[in-house]
């Protein structure tokens, strides 16, 4: 339903600037893009994580007991959410091309979570474990150089850079064989990189809508904690964190 929305969104901006466009298409003006601009945009964004959970074997996990666990801890746990951000940038015209640099912030607030339930222990049948991983995307930030080629009122572009995160993860264990317990958090601001493509429309003078994609990943986020009764037996983490965002803008330009 939230992609329906978007798209009609989109139809709609576009044959509302179909007739200017046609009109302009054979006008060439570096002034219209070679400006500050400051815009808004709304994002449809597919979150995806891989989370590796990992022991050596020890004084508590024995024999196939380590490989349960990472069976059970590990996964790859996704999820849609539409949310919304802001941008600011600024273009410079060469003949038909365009060298600029945006700055942009989306609101995100993802969470995506791997529950294992209760697994019998190959070891140890009579008793059980289970392990819980939650991860939060937070707010995130991207710094990107874009070059594009314009013609009239049109501009397609390509962009990549650096991006920021607020990544959270944390890990629980437990079982019934001695009421042996673990747990971790941790909270980080992690550093990826992204790359995507853009088009983008003028109305008039100032203002233009756009239509982009953009592709993130981040630097992977580890965890680490000792069972309760035996602190040299460490639970291990890796948690890694994707983003396929499509966007809708709207730009204003000085």
């Amino acid at each position: 339903m939230n992609s329906i929305k978007i798209n009609s969104f989109v139809l709609i901006l576009l044959s509302a600037t179909s007739n200017h466009l046609l009109a302009d298409s054979n006008t060439h003006d570096k002034s219209l893009w070679n400006r500050l601009y400051i815009g808004s945009h709304i994002n449809s964004v597919h979150y995806k994580s891989n989370v590796t959970t990992s022991s050596n074997p020890g004084s508590y996990f024995i024999n196939d007991d380590y490989s349960q666990l990472m069976d059970a801890g590990s996964g790859s746990p996704s999820g849609n959410d539409i949310s919304g951000g802001i941008n600011i940038g600024w273009n410079y015209a060469w003949d038909n091309f365009i060298f600029g640099i945006e700055a942009d912030y989306l609101h995100a607030n993802k969470k995506l979570k791997i529950h294992s339930g209760d697994i019998f222990y190959i070891t140890q049948p009579a008793d059980t474990f289970r392990t819980t991983s939650q991860i939060n995307i937070k707010d995130t930030f991207s710094l990107r150089p874009k070059v594009g080629y314009m013609w009239g009122g049109s501009l397609v572009y390509i962009t990549g850079g650096v991006s920021l995160a607020k990544l959270e993860h944390s890990f629980n264990f437990s079982e019934t064989f001695e009421n042996q317990l673990s747990s971790a958090k941790k909270s980080k601001t992690q550093i990826g990189w992204t790359i995507g493509a853009g088009m983008e429309h003028a109305i008039n003078n100032n203002w233009s809508v756009k239509l982009e994609y953009l592709y993130t990943e981040f630097d992977d986020l580890k965890t680490s904690s000792p069972l309760s009764g035996y602190p040299d037996q460490i639970i291990d983490n890796k948690v890694s964190v994707k983003m396929s965002d499509f966007r809708v803008g709207i730009n204003y330009r000085f």
